[in-house]
């Protein structure tokens, strides 16, 4: 008899031990998102989700931009950008998210009066050897369509007002980058304030804001 029971209390160790080694190796359910405050005249901003705060994208200054966190999956979710000080909506958008697909969220154009929401997807997987990958974030309050140029090279061309671009590959290295309208000069700008180094393997956003001709800046922010 204490052998059947001590057979049968084994059993249940090995049971308990099986399903905690399942639980702890469940898949997780949830996608990775970047908030980004591009918006010219926004105070620091909050991220929301399905009406949850979204630790880790709190008090979003200008022009800065939260790592890509977990976000529980699923279709047409409600995500919304507000005011950190007011809880005042800035913008807001419909977006879907598949489990471990990688995207952003975008608040741009001017607070005062056209403040946008743009969502996309982050194709995140490694440029080739020796490159860089780049895209623009055109969040600009106005119609300026954008070139961006790396060194001599263009790279980029004609990138509307509030579009995204995918990402392109680049030679790593350190250059002068430029964007703007080529056919409006004094709309083009350096990127940063001097040569940015694009480093062998990473992944970068060209964060363009403001207007041909105010308020206008463009910094570079790493997606990796």
């Amino acid at each position: 008899m204490k052998k059947v029971i001590s057979f049968l209390l084994l059993m249940v160790g090995l049971g308990m031990i099986i399903s905690c080694s399942k639980s702890s190796s469940s898949p997780s359910t949830n996608a990775n998102v970047m908030f980004v405050n591009g918006c010219v005249g926004a105070a620091n901003i909050d991220a929301y989700v399905n009406s949850s705060k979204i630790t880790g994208a709190s008090n979003l200054a200008y022009l800065t931009a939260s790592s890509y966190l977990a976000i529980p999956s699923g279709a047409s979710l409600s995500a919304s950008l507000l005011l950190t000080a007011t809880q005042t909506n800035l913008a807001t958008g419909t977006v879907s998210l598949t489990t471990g697909s990688n995207y952003s969220i975008f608040a741009g154009g001017d607070v005062t009066p056209t403040p946008f929401f743009r969502f996309t997807s982050d194709d995140l997987s490694a440029p080739t050897s020796g490159n860089a990958k780049i895209r623009l974030a055109n969040l600009c309050a106005d119609t300026l369509n954008a070139t961006v140029s790396v060194g001599s090279n263009s790279v980029l061309s004609n990138i509307g007002y509030g579009t995204v671009s995918s990402f392109v590959e680049v030679a790593a290295g350190t250059n002068n980058i430029k964007v703007g309208d080529p056919l409006n000069f004094a709309s083009v700008i350096m990127v940063g304030t001097g040569a940015q180094t694009l480093n062998s393997g990473k992944i970068y956003t060209i964060l363009l804001t403001g207007t041909n001709t105010t308020n206008n800046a463009a910094i570079l922010i790493s997606n990796n």
